[in-house]
């Protein structure tokens, strides 16, 4: 079961934030206590709030000061705990406001270090400043503070606050948001052990062993270059939660009566607060931007990778040196460069100029070359000369080589790919020129016998010749729609056959929807009226069936008749066998068998697709 419940779970999430808050108000009171101090220099619960505000929006208002209840629970019920459970969340909502919900803060990408800049620095206090001014009239007021210590009191009220919602406020929005992974491959080793090495010269700082050779106060900065180490090398995540640690330990260490911030006589929390501040504010924003400056390098990687672009470095002294290691420097080298005698050599060659004369190396060039080694690629190269010597020699460069080869590789399958569209249009508009003469002859002979059945038979006509032109921009079509294509050909048909024509359609409801190429069918069953019906002198059965089974779908065409052999398919026949091949490759199967004395039979399988679960 997860520690954080989902966004929506109801009741769960209500339980959680309530759970969670008043945790957050005794670890501050323990703190608080511990201390013997009128202020706890850290006030946990505030950061934890800015972070509920975060997770579920402002609609958990209720539940966060029904949290903070815990500290009637605690202090009793005076004038000054009596406003806190409204005053504390109010500052949370106003921190999560203006540090997360400015259209500023939100449209910004969220690993940019500007909106962490934002809700770090100004935010906490903006929002602590008029909730710390409130507690403090109010326990001047009760008799807890001097009327000469107001200002004192606003002050320490306020950096506790602060100092509660920047150590713990990033901590739990990285936890919450589900996006905390102690062991990361973005984290490197140096970080964490870094991090264990500040924590201990902290504890000895702190402890007074360097009290004789630099001083407490100095060294209680001691750990902080590791710590900016860890920063560089950790992700976001690992330091909040890290320096959320650092902030409890210090102020539990001070309390004790250790450290710089503490004496004889009492303790001095301001300057603990500002110290651990100081500390929260560097080693985050550090790792937030070295985390989006490494983002934005993999980025750039990434989108030079896709489109075959290698970044290259060129000094007189080394010569050729990719950014990504050596490997690729080797290749620079001796494919491109072509391995040449001396380093301006090559940078002579990778700039489209004759190898010779080091003073013809222009300041910037764009140029297309051919790899030595024989390949067949197109090569892009682009660079810029960024230092020269006194006597105009180049001394550094930097460019680029793009493959070309990749984008010519991709023209070409475009060109291919609008060639097969054209050529599938082509098959699907296609009829049978002997067709239309026959259709239009039994049409002029209707005209004297029938005009009525004439009219008919122009209209069907008409129609079919439509709904061929309709189906041209579709590759597939429900056989539904194919078969009454097949029905007003039966209809043109008998109006020339008469008698002669027997027809039979047998096609199950599930495959009425499966998908076809349009034309298909209709090729095949004129195919079968043309040699079964129209080239012999008696009568015969032209069947159309279709079934679905083991995800195909079988079309069967049958007609009398005898193969002739060997046996070579008509028009329509080959423009099904391409059309066939084109949509669906090996998928697709097409036999033409004699399945009995005088009974000849054409099978086509395809994938089934189902056209209602499509458009779907």
């Amino acid at each position: 079961m997860p520690l954080v419940p989902a966004k929506n779970s109801g009741w769960k999430a209500v339980v959680f934030i309530i759970f969670l808050v008043a945790l957050a108000c005794e670890v501050g009171l323990r703190l608080y206590w511990h201390g013997e101090q009128s202020v706890s220099m850290i006030w946990p619960a505030a950061g934890v709030a800015v972070a509920v505000f975060h997770r579920w929006g402002g609609h958990a208002f209720p539940w966060v000061v029904l949290g903070y209840t815990w500290i009637w629970v605690r202090l009793g019920f005076t004038s000054t705990s009596s406003v806190m459970p409204i005053l504390v969340p109010l500052e949370a909502l106003g921190v999560w406001s203006l540090g997360f919900r400015l259209p500023l803060v939100r449209e910004a990408t969220r690993n940019s270090i500007n909106p962490t800049v934002w809700q770090l620095l100004p935010v906490p206090w903006l929002a602590a400043l008029p909730c710390a001014l409130a507690i403090a009239g109010l326990g001047t007021i009760e008799g807890r503070f001097d009327a000469g210590e107001f200002g004192m009191a606003t002050a320490r009220i306020a950096i506790s606050h602060v100092h509660g919602m920047v150590a713990f406020a990033p901590a739990f929005v990285h936890v919450l948001r589900r996006d905390f992974q102690l062991l990361s491959p973005d984290d490197h080793w140096l970080g964490f052990a870094a991090l264990i090495a500040a924590f201990a010269l902290m504890v000895m700082a702190f402890s007074g062993f360097f009290h004789d050779v630099v001083g407490m106060s100095f060294a209680s900065y001691l750990p902080f270059p590791l710590l900016m180490v860890a920063g560089v090398s950790l992700r976001p995540p690992v330091i909040a939660v890290t320096l959320m640690l650092w902030c409890i330990a210090t102020t539990l260490i001070t309390n004790l009566g250790m450290g710089p911030f503490t004496t004889a006589t009492h303790l001095n929390p301001l300057e603990l607060g500002i110290y651990n501040l100081v500390i929260c504010y560097t080693t985050y924003l550090i790792s937030v931007g070295t985390t989006h400056l490494i983002w934005q390098l993999r980025r750039n990687e990434l989108t030079m990778e896709a489109a075959g672009v290698e970044v290259w470095e060129w000094d007189a002294r080394r010569g050729f040196h990719s950014v990504k290691g050596d490997r690729e420097a080797f290749r620079i080298n001796h494919r491109y460069a072509g391995a040449p005698e001396t380093a301006h050599e090559g940078l002579s060659r990778l700039s489209g100029k004759t190898a010779g004369t080091n003073g013809g190396i222009p300041d910037h060039w764009k140029e297309r070359l051919e790899p030595r080694d024989g390949t067949a690629e197109l090569l892009l190269s682009a660079g810029r000369v960024t230092s020269r010597q006194r006597d105009g020699t180049a001394q550094e460069a930097i460019g680029i080589l793009q493959d070309l080869s990749m984008l010519r590789k991709a023209e070409e399958a475009l060109i291919a790919l609008g060639h097969q569209r054209a050529l599938l249009k082509s098959l699907q508009v296609r009829l049978n020129p002997h067709f239309l003469f026959n259709a239009l002859n039994a049409v002029r002979a209707l005209i004297h016998i029938d005009a009525r059945q004439a009219s008919d038979a122009v209209t069907t006509l008409a129609r079919l010749l439509r709904k061929n032109l309709k189906n041209v921009e579709r590759p597939q079509i429900p056989l539904a729609d194919e078969m009454q294509l097949v029905r007003d050909l039966f209809a043109i048909s008998g109006w020339r056959f008469g008698d002669r024509l027997s027809t039979q359609i047998t096609i199950p409801r599930k495959a009425e929807n499966a998908l076809v190429p349009p034309m298909a069918v209709f090729n095949l069953v004129e195919n079968a009226l043309v040699h079964g019906i129209e080239k012999s002198s008696g009568s015969g059965l032209v069947t159309v069936a279709a079934e679905v089974s083991g995800g195909k779908l079988t079309v069967r065409i049958s007609n009398p008749g005898q193969l002739a052999a060997p046996l070579s398919p008509g028009v329509g026949m080959q423009d099904v066998l391409q059309r066939l091949e084109l949509l669906y490759g090996a998928n697709a199967y097409f036999s033409l068998t004699q399945a009995g004395d005088n009974l000849i039979e054409a099978r086509m399988t395809l994938p089934f697709q189902d056209n209602e679960s499509i458009d779907r």
